[in-house]
């Protein structure tokens, strides 16, 4: 479920988005096992001497994927990580392996660079364009079990990659950023598509909709409507800018005949705040505030009347060393070479979680965005992009309507599945000014929920409001959860 999770968060990603590191760097973490070989026990423990620490698993990844060893597995040695030196340079993408008995010398080639470990010295020679050099590490390789053993941090920055640390999963994090966008990769099509979105972007937009939805439940015998409803949305919008309210009225009548009395009058306050409330949502990207306002707030978090839930995604981002300023600008130039540029150099290196999702995020974008993706059609231009990892998939597909002048709109589908169980299917598309949106999602045997939403751009001489009213309380979302 996990990886049907993060190929979900790839393509939502993907569709809201509409050079390598100097070798041995000092801000390159260190693939140390200090903190993750033992675990403290209280020195009074009456198990203390009982206890058998399990030596734990050790993994590396490359660009996103684990690395398969096959017949030797990677070993820690004087709290370094050592890993077989044919494995790790196969996976970096070396076309040249070689390890020369006589000389104790162990070597490997990928473009012009050519990297050189001697077994039990921990000089590292690396041939290049610039030429040669050597570097003294503090790891030095060795022969195990007729296996030879290389640094793991050393072995991949020299070859140019970025190199990180999970403590938690305890996986070296390997990155060769030159392989994640070919050189070749151009964004001009989508740039066509930027001057048509210019137009609703530019300029203050009023806009309207309607969204109709409604759930089962598929846990019993047969599935039970649990709710249908409809929300009426209303707001402001511009490039950075968004004030939108909707007035949600959702019907529970069938999911209350089937609940005995006695049950249904311990749910009554729940179910009326639910059958009709109101959201409010301000957005100001420029600062990376977010507020959330709505009656429910109050009914189940307990929170005042007339409260808005702050999010601060600025301070988010910038905690997490990406510049958000820098973002937001690129955002609004439709500069799609930078988006994926940015996202590239804040790959998270200290959780491999994270990396793969991000990695998987920039290849979903290339492959579905780049000039090279698309291929042109009798009505303009269209781009597919899959992934399948252990039993999840998803398939985007990207449809850019229009000729060779200009473009009139777009439209973009997205299945995901997991375990050949189709899990959710989702198509939005803008057609001048009018957008539509459908999705449906299959809960796995749990239940469903559709959703069918129509909106429209109008030119309006307002601008967005994008701070609470003056005597509403705010809130953040850290305070709510008691962070």
């Amino acid at each position: 479920m996990k990886r049907f999770i993060r190929l979900l968060g790839v393509a939502m990603a993907g569709l809201l988005a509409l050079s390598p590191a100097t070798a041995f760097a000092e801000a390159t973490p260190d693939v140390t096992v200090g903190d993750v070989v033992a675990t403290p026990v209280a020195e009074d423990s009456d198990a203390a001497e009982e206890i058998e620490l399990p030596v734990p698993t050790l993994g590396v990844q490359i660009n996103g994927d684990m690395l398969d060893f096959t017949d030797a597995e990677p070993v820690i040695e004087n709290n370094r990580v050592f890993v077989p030196f044919r494995a790790v340079f196969e996976g970096l993408g070396a076309s040249e392996i070689a390890y020369v008995a006589d000389s104790q010398t162990v070597s490997a080639t990928k473009g012009d660079t050519t990297v050189t470990f001697t077994i039990g010295d921990p000089n590292i020679t690396i041939t290049d364009a610039s030429g040669t050099r050597t570097e003294t590490t503090d790891a030095a390789s060795f022969v195990k079990q007729d296996r030879t053993y290389v640094p793991v941090r050393f072995a991949a920055q020299a070859l140019g990659c970025t190199v990180g640390w999970d403590a938690n999963t305890t996986t070296a994090i390997l990155i060769d950023k030159e392989a994640l966008v070919p050189e070749d990769a151009t964004f001009e099509i989508m740039g066509r598509l930027a001057e048509f979105e210019k137009q609703f972007t530019e300029t203050n937009q009023a806009i309207t909709g309607t969204m109709t939805m409604s759930a089962t439940d598929a846990m019993g015998e047969t599935p039970k409507e649990v709710f249908k409803g409809d929300l009426t949305l209303a707001g402001i919008t511009n490039a950075t800018k968004v004030e939108m309210k909707a007035d949600a009225k959702l019907d529970f009548s069938a999911l209350t005949a089937e609940i005995p009395a006695e049950d249904l009058a311990t749910m009554a306050e729940t179910l009326a705040a639910l059958e009709s409330f109101d959201m409010t949502f301000l957005a100001d990207m420029d600062s990376g505030k977010m507020y959330f306002a709505s009656p429910l707030l109050t009914t189940f978090a307990g929170t005042e009347e007339n409260t808005y839930l702050e999010l601060n995604f600025k301070e988010l981002m910038d905690s997490m060393g990406m510049d958000w300023t820098s973002l937001i600008q690129v955002a609004k130039d439709y500069d799609y070479a930078g988006i994926i540029k940015g996202m590239v150099e804040t790959i998270p290196t200290d959780n491999s979680y994270g990396a793969a999702a991000s990695i998987e995020a920039i290849q979903m974008m290339v492959g579905l965005y780049s000039d090279q993706a698309f291929t042109k059609t009798n009505t303009g231009y269209t781009s597919t992009y899959t992934a399948d990892m252990d039993g999840a998939n998803s398939v985007c597909t990207m449809n850019l309507l229009g000729d060779e002048k200009a473009f009139t709109g777009y439209e973009m589908t997205m299945t995901a599945g997991y375990e050949k169980e189709p899990m959710m299917t989702m198509n939005m598309k803008q057609d001048g000014a009018d957008i539509t949106m459908q999705m449906d999602m299959n809960l796995l045997g749990f239940g469903s929920f559709t959703m069918d939403c129509a909106m429209n751009y109008a030119p309006s001489d307002k601008a967005p409001q994008v701070t609470p009213p003056a005597g509403a309380k705010i809130v953040t979302f850290e305070e709510l959860l008691g962070l």
